[in-house]
């Protein structure tokens, strides 16, 4: 099939990159057997774990129990395995796997699209194998049943799982479907309303979920293909009734396939119109000044990088909607103060995708920079400014914005405070930025913007924890320290990009 051509050909370029950073770090090699290693260490982690649960409730779990625990397990697995397809078809595939040059091959886009799912599948069947299928197995070791019996059941829930990820890229495949119909413009604009779509999906899915109450979501469960799951454990050992159920599930797996077939098929019919948006700051010229030059375009680029500006939207949004719980129904002392540091917190990482991606953005320009009487310096003094100077400025206000339109008084706020808001700002940017340059999100390199942001997180929080305790001690040494710092991550990003040559 053409699709399984994609598919290996989207590993093989997995490899090559693999192997193009095996090169730079040979530490990596050591990856692969580390992976192998935890996933036999969480099989047989999980199973052990499982029997000791088990034999330590002892006779005190009946049949019905059981019975019971595998009707949840089931269900929950359905929906985790259901979400993780969605987010990995939205974030990995769409935004990383495609290449220019292989959708030009004399493919139809639906064996195109259906080969960008293979990489997906082999990533669930890891996790499912590594974490849902040893707990199942306790669970039907549990039953008087014959091992053809287990055997069968295994089976018979991995058809269940395989469903779950039908139904996560039916659903991201008609979403991708619905943006492509109303946008008509940009690439940018189309991944901008994907992800509001994603989000507004899941909103919807939620409400729904409360409006229609438990009990009609167990009538919807009972018919799905976990309540035919159930009941062929139930009914296995008694009559051959199951055998109805299990017809049933192979209809639903046929379904979905043939869904997802013709969602890939009518994709192409779609095309976008002409680009006539909004383009920001169209108009705004730039310097004669090399390093002012390169301000300007940065802050062109952050203004119209509308996926990320909608993240942080949708992301401040939510803030905003816990803080003003928090203020109505958990109005003890020690959640508001918590949520006050946590929404400076929120509002400083959520803002430094910006720094982090910024010397990423040229990762493939790169090369026309050398070419330009432009010098190291004065490409990373360009970039740095905008997110030590101006970026300070905005969180600062963004962070007052939160606080005021989520109820909360701001008159309070002493000047140390803005210092502090400001301080940590500075450093946390200036961080965010060179991690960027040290680690540019270039997918040829096999560093994406995934792993960057786990980088990052990992790496600013114990820096704001070290900085809440300078604060206690002295503001001095905090501004003293940013200075430093400041100076210190310039220095080091100049001398990495001029390593580049």
């Amino acid at each position: 099939m053409t699709s399984l051509r994609i598919g290996k050909i989207i590993f093989k370029m997995w490899k090559n990159k693999w192997f193009t950073v095996l090169k730079d770090s040979p530490i990596f090699g050591l990856l692969p057997i580390v992976l192998l290693v935890a996933i036999f260490a969480s099989v047989g982690y999980i199973y052990i774990s499982m029997e000791d649960i088990i034999s330590s409730v002892g006779e005190n779990l009946t049949t019905d129990n059981i019975f019971a625990f595998i009707y949840h397990y089931s269900t929950l697995s359905f929906f985790i395995v259901i979400g993780i397809t969605f987010v990995l078809w939205q974030f990995m595939i769409r935004t990383s796997i495609q290449n220019k040059y292989l959708e030009t091959l004399p493919v139809s886009l639906k064996d195109w699209k259906m080969g960008q799912l293979i990489p997906i599948i082999v990533l669930v069947h890891i996790l499912v194998v590594s974490v849902f299928l040893p707990i199942m197995f306790v669970l039907l070791e549990s039953l008087p049943l014959s091992l053809w019996h287990i055997v069968f059941l295994i089976l018979l829930f991995l058809l269940v799982i395989h469903c779950a990820m039908l139904c996560g890229s039916l659903w991201q495949q008609g979403i991708y479907l619905l943006s492509k119909w109303l946008v008509t413009h940009s690439d940018a604009q189309l991944k901008a309303y994907h992800t509001l779509l994603s989000i507004i999906s899941i909103l919807v899915l939620a409400l729904m979920t409360i409006l229609l109450g438990i009990d009609t979501i167990q009538s919807f469960i009972t018919v799905s293909p976990i309540g035919l799951f159930y009941d062929i454990v139930i009914s296995i050992e008694h009559d051959t009734h199951f055998l109805l159920h299990f017809v049933g599930m192979i209809i639903y797996v046929f379904t979905f396939l043939m869904l997802l077939y013709f969602s890939f098929k009518i994709e192409g019919y779609w095309k976008g119109g002409i680009d006539q948006r909004f383009i920001p700051l169209k108009n705004l010229p730039f310097s004669f000044i090399n390093w002012m030059t390169i301000l300007i375009l940065e802050i062109k680029r952050i203004l119209r990088d509308i996926e990320n500006l909608l993240y942080c939207f949708i992301a401040l949004v939510l803030m905003v909607l816990v803080g003003y719980y928090i203020k109505l129904y958990a109005t003890e002392l020690n959640l508001v103060m918590l949520y006050e540091h946590f929404a400076l917190w929120g509002v400083v990482e959520f803002l430094s995708i910006f720094p982090l991606l910024s010397r990423g953005r040229d990762v493939g320009k790169i090369a026309v920079y050398r070419t330009i009487p432009l010098s190291v310096t004065s490409y990373i003094l360009g970039k740095y400014l905008i997110y030590v100077t101006v970026f300070p400025f905005v969180s600062c206000a963004l962070y007052v914005l939160i606080m005021s339109v989520g109820g909360y008084d701001i008159n309070p706020l002493s000047l140390d405070t803005y210092m502090y808001a400001y301080l940590f700002s500075v450093i946390i940017f200036s961080i965010a930025f060179s991690l960027g340059v040290i680690l540019p999100s270039d997918d040829r390199k096999f560093i994406n913007v995934f792993v960057n942001v786990i980088i990052f997180l990992i790496v600013s929080i114990p820096i704001y924890l070290i900085i809440i305790h300078v604060m206690q001690y002295s503001m001095i040494w905090l501004v003293v320290g940013a200075m430093v710092i400041l100076v210190l991550i310039l220095w080091i990003c100049i001398l990495i990009e001029k390593g580049r040559g």
